[in-house]
């Protein structure tokens, strides 16, 4: 069963399929072949939606042969998606990795009535090609099969009847990714540590106090997820004149393949729309900001597993999710209406309180690992990243803390496992 999943979407580089249109999301939607050899699709919280049969799909729908199936504006056959999947995995086959465009044949008004039943026809001889090549790879030793049945329905979230997965009876029931809890306590006394005497306890009073007063001043002052994009969109062309982004390889696709699984997680997403971008430089830096997501190099050659790109990815989308930058964006704004000495203020304030941002920084951690949680990651796996991190690091400081916008990583790895063994009883091996 060689590329039984594949993405559609607008960017050629980061899909199997794409599709040139404006309606179309970045990555849209995942199409799949089921046990049954059923195409199955599912929409990845795309911008304008995945229709089937003009009706938008919130879960994993079972196409069948006479299926319309919109992608953003755009409507295409069942036929359509199946000559794409066969012209990719034939051009595939023996090269490197190339996208092939789908194309709708449901505009084409020229074709005639008896071409359209010639159509009709090398539809099925097409679709009969492809359901055999399917079909002959699934002829493979029971174990083998048993696995890899496993292992799809494992990473798509299928519940499949119990029973000999090669019977007609053994069909998918319901599509269940499981999502993040909301029910979660966040404790921020884990980071009072022993070589602290009441810094870390300064800072996170000052920081709640400051951010009230700031929030109660601007609240008048309008800030958009377009407003955040916009900021993200700058902040991708300055990095884009001072990097090279690395836009295609098995790390990127790793990259975008776990931002991916974590987003479909979020229970009560505000609709950002997430974009991965990689960083050739050894800089060990991960940042966000409007849904861009910015990793560098040196931060993937520092991981040693998915489980802890997974952890970094996920402290990410909690920033965006948790509005961590609305308040910055609102104070840009209204410095705007002082000119120069707005300017002046804005920067003096940002060295005096960038330790307020400390509380913040472990709340996105807290929810990051909320995040990962339901998926196949291992969740321990980022207190062992922090404690490598913290090797990095100098012993704790008191006068270092108050101009740090991040806790020290040793106190990052002890909240974590805190937070795991207080909300999820899962106590992690150090």
């Amino acid at each position: 069963m060689k590329n039984i999943i594949y993405h559609i979407g607008s960017n050629k580089l980061t899909n199997e399929i794409f599709i040139v249109n404006e309606t179309v999301s970045s990555t849209h939607a995942q199409l799949f072949v089921n046990e049954n050899n059923q195409f199955v699709i599912i929409d990845l919280l795309s911008k304008f939606g995945t229709l089937v049969n003009d009706h938008k799909i919130s879960s994993p729908v079972i196409l069948s042969n006479t299926d319309i199936i919109s992608i953003g504006s755009i409507k295409f056959k069942h036929f359509d998606l199946a000559q794409a999947i066969m012209k990719y995995d034939a051009v595939n086959s023996n090269t490197n990795k190339k996208s092939i465009q789908l194309i709708s044949t449901l505009n084409n008004k020229s074709i005639s009535r008896n071409r359209k039943k010639r159509v009709g026809f090398i539809s099925i001889a097409i679709l009969s090609f492809v359901m055999l090549t399917f079909g002959a790879s699934i002829v493979v030793d029971q174990k083998t099969k048993e696995n890899l049945f496993q292992k799809i329905a494992k990473v798509d979230g299928l519940l499949f009847e119990k029973g000999n997965h090669n019977s007609e009876s053994s069909k998918p029931l319901i599509k269940i990714i499981k999502k993040q809890r909301t029910d979660v306590i966040y404790d921020f006394s884990c980071l009072e540590t022993k070589e602290d005497i009441g810094s870390n306890k300064a800072i996170y009073n000052f920081g709640e106090l400051t951010r009230n007063v700031q929030s109660s001043v601007l609240k008048d002052v309008p800030i958009t997820i377009s407003d955040e994009k916009a900021d993200g969109d700058n902040l991708y062309r300055e990095f884009k004149k001072q990097y090279r982004f690395i836009t295609s390889g098995n790390e990127i696709n790793k990259l975008n393949q776990i931002k991916l699984d974590l987003v479909s997680r979020l229970a009560k997403p505000r609709g950002i729309t997430y974009e991965m971008h990689y960083i050739d430089d050894p800089l060990v830096n991960v940042l966000t900001s409007g849904g861009h997501i910015f990793f560098f190099k040196g931060m993937f050659d520092m991981c040693k597993s998915n489980s802890e790109i997974a952890a970094v990815i996920a402290h990410e989308i909690a920033h965006n999710e948790l509005g961590h930058l609305t308040l910055a964006l609102k104070k840009q704004k209204k410095s705007r209406d002082y000119g120069i000495l707005g300017d002046i203020f804005l920067g003096v304030e940002r060295v005096f309180t960038v330790s307020f941002n400390q509380k913040q920084e472990t709340e996105a951690d807290f929810f990051g690992m909320d995040l990962v949680y339901p998926t196949d990651n291992n969740t321990c796996d980022a207190i062992n990243l922090w404690q490598r991190m913290s090797e990095l690091e100098g012993e704790f400081n008191m006068a270092e803390n108050f101009f740090r916008s991040h806790p020290y990583s040793k106190n990052r790895g002890y909240c974590i496992a805190n937070h795991l063994d207080k909300n999820y009883n899962q106590r992690c091996k150090n």
